[in-house]
């Protein structure tokens, strides 16, 4: 490039010397004599670097359309199937197509009105930007989609910034088809991908220690903390932090389905799949007979019948009329199932999603990236060139019900589709020549009930490749609960809502439940009691808090603190009590009034006697009552 500009140059200053020579121009009777030549001399330098100034200030040494000056990236390679970003830096094509509300934000509501406390209107929003290495995803951690915030107590945005690698790398020490051995471990709270609108996926777990699946489908129930999944298996923790457990593919469906096509399976098991359907007037519904035997379509009122179907058969019926239509198979009368049409000004909203509405004709679309930077597809894949609902190879221990978590579950080798860390080799739509990814895998129907084997982890267990690790501490700034006096301690469980500065090394610290030692001498007994101990309650919902110090895990950097001893803002204790308590009361030497008595800290009239043995502990005459009389 750079030698191109340099020969077109010479060029033109070639040209503009002939010029000057034919034309005689006499600089010498301007100059004097001797200046002839050394001024032609000038004007050619003059004319050269007129020239070559623009031309060099969009100098683009690497030929990416990017002027080096703007150039992020100056050492770009063209390579098939890369772009290039407005900062010069590549990245894969592909990805033009997968993240969403990235041109403009697209407004969405929090339908959880009964447990609301944060805005209802939100905006789905994502930013990307790359370097040699990474994409940045910057994001407030809105969906696409209309959410349900749940008992957590409303959704608030967030300022993510999600980092994932450009070419995802393996793990060399990580061979998911054995065994999770050697693989660096997904979060079993907290965020463990991210998704295409810029979501968080997390863990299996909740507060408690459970799986938050396995107690929603009701395979257990759990009791120390409601919880409660909506819209796409997704709520919002204590924080507004809005995050998928399960599902996720509602994002690339859409209510607005009227005159479409939707499908039902008489399977094997002698069912209607999906049993109950809603759609809209004018929409066709088509009964494909995936049994062995014959099959019939029959409305409950006569309107509609298909006739024997044999196996492998299709019939197909559009509903003209809004209404409920109930219907039955007249050859197995337990087979039954509904489709209940509404007008198009009833317009079918986002809690009319389920599953059952996903396309399972085709294979789904990416819906998220791990960590590592491998992506995450929906719940259909291929397998054998069939399009498959993917399950996992994970099935609950002999007696287990998901209330302790991963600890539930076993690793079955090929007992599934995918491995270990819930992923598989094999070919996608954007990677017709294979890529390693991993699959969201869903909850079925087995005996009547619903079962979580083969659907844990639900998302990833495990990294196949080199995961980014600031990611899995909530990709930057998370906003902690409503707090306040800033203290670290959620509003929902404060008992000092007052508290100054917390922070490590000038503020003071702090017991579970917010109170510095000052606010606490002056609480009453039952309440000092209740200070020390991290709440635990679900109105609201405890958030995650391992250590209990009151310090949620996300924002807490001591992670085994010891329960019910003070810490700073960041959950560490930072040698407090060890080094300036000497009775071990746990008040520190500056703040107790009574340093070398451990039942003693304060003296609120200042009398000389300590609150607990102070009868009148607001009255500097008086400490003692002898007849308990009150005076």
């Amino acid at each position: 490039m750079l030698e191109s500009i340099i020969l077109v140059n010479l060029a033109i200053c070639f040209i503009f010397g002939t010029v000057l020579l034919n034309r005689k121009y006499d600089l010498s009777k301007l100059y004097g004599a001797e200046s002839k030549s050394l001024g032609i001399a000038f004007l050619l330098l003059m004319a050269f670097t007129i020239n070559l100034m623009p031309l060099v200030s969009a100098a683009d040494s690497d030929d990416d359309g990017v002027d080096d000056a703007d150039d992020d990236c100056p050492d770009t390679v063209e390579q098939d199937g890369w772009s290039i970003a407005d900062n010069g830096c590549s990245y894969p094509t592909y990805l033009d197509d997968v993240w969403m509300c990235v041109e403009e934000g697209i407004a969405v509501t929090d339908l959880a009105t009964e447990w609301k406390t944060a805005d209802d209107e939100h905006t789905c929003s994502v930013s990307l930007s790359y370097d040699s290495t990474y994409m940045t995803i910057t994001t407030p951690g809105i969906a696409n989609h209309d959410m349900q915030g749940g008992p957590g107590g409303g959704i608030n945005d967030q300022d993510y910034e999600w980092v994932l690698p450009l070419v995802p790398e393996d793990d060399s020490d990580c061979n998911p088809s054995e065994s999770t051995n050697g693989c660096e471990m997904a979060p079993e709270l907290g965020p463990v991908a991210v998704a295409v609108n810029g979501v968080p996926f997390y863990g299996p777990e909740d507060g408690p220690g459970g799986d938050a699946v396995a107690t929603h489908i009701g395979q257990y129930t759990e009791t120390e903390q409601e919880i409660w999944l909506g819209v796409c298996g997704a709520h919002a923790g204590p924080d507004g932090t809005y995050h998928y457990h399960y599902d996720g593919n509602c994002m690339h469906w859409h209510p607005e389905n009227e005159g479409e096509t939707h499908q039902v399976s008489i399977t094997d098991d002698k069912d209607f799949l999906p049993e109950d359907l809603t759609i809209n007037v004018g929409d066709t519904v088509i009964w494909t007979n995936n049994d062995d035997s014959p099959h019939t379509v029959t409305a409950d009122d006569d309107e509609f019948n298909s006739g024997n179907l044999a196996e492998g058969a299709t019939w197909s019926y559009t509903f003209t009329e809004a209404g409920t239509y109930d219907y039955h198979c007249n050859y197995h009368g337990s087979m039954t199932g509904l489709v209940s049409v509404v007008e198009e000004d009833e317009e079918i909203v986002w809690t009319d999603y389920t599953f059952d509405q996903v396309d399972d004709s085709v294979h789904s679309p990416i819906i998220g990236f791990a960590f590592d930077g491998y992506p995450i597809y929906g719940a259909y894949g291929t397998v054998d060139g069939e399009v498959t609902l993917m399950r996992s190879s994970y099935e609950l221990n002999d007696g287990a019900d998901g209330s302790n978590g991963i600890q539930d579950y076993q690793y079955i080798k090929d007992s599934g589709h995918l491995d270990a860390c819930n992923g598989v080799l094999s070919a996608t739509p954007e990677f017709p020549d294979g890529i390693y990814h991993y699959h969201s895998t869903m909850p079925v129907e087995v005996d009547g009930e619903m079962t979580t084997n083969h659907a844990f982890p639900y998302f990833i267990n495990c990294y196949a490749g080199i995961a980014v690790a600031s990611n899995m501490e909530g990709g930057g700034d998370m906003q902690g609960p409503p707090d306040a006096d800033g203290d670290g301690v959620g509003d929902g469980w404060d008992m000092c809502a007052d508290t100054d500065d917390t922070t490590y090394p000038n503020g003071k610290p702090i017991y579970p439940r917010g109170c510095t030692e000052e606010q606490f001498a002056i609480l009453s007994s039952d309440d000092q009691d209740a200070a020390k101990i991290a709440y635990s309650g679900d109105n609201p919902p405890a958030p995650p808090d391992e250590d209990g110090d009151g310090i949620v895990d996300p924002q807490d950097d001591c992670d085994s603190t010891e329960a019910g001893k003070l810490v700073f803002r960041d959950g560490c204790n930072h040698g407090w009590a060890s080094d300036g308590d000497s009775d071990g009361d746990g008040f520190a030497d500056d703040f107790d009034a009574f340093p070398t008595n451990s039942s003693e800290w304060a003296d609120s009239d200042s009398d000389g006697v300590g609150d607990n043995s102070d009868v009148f502990p607001t009255n500097s005459s008086e400490w003692a009552d002898s007849d308990s009389d009150g005076v």
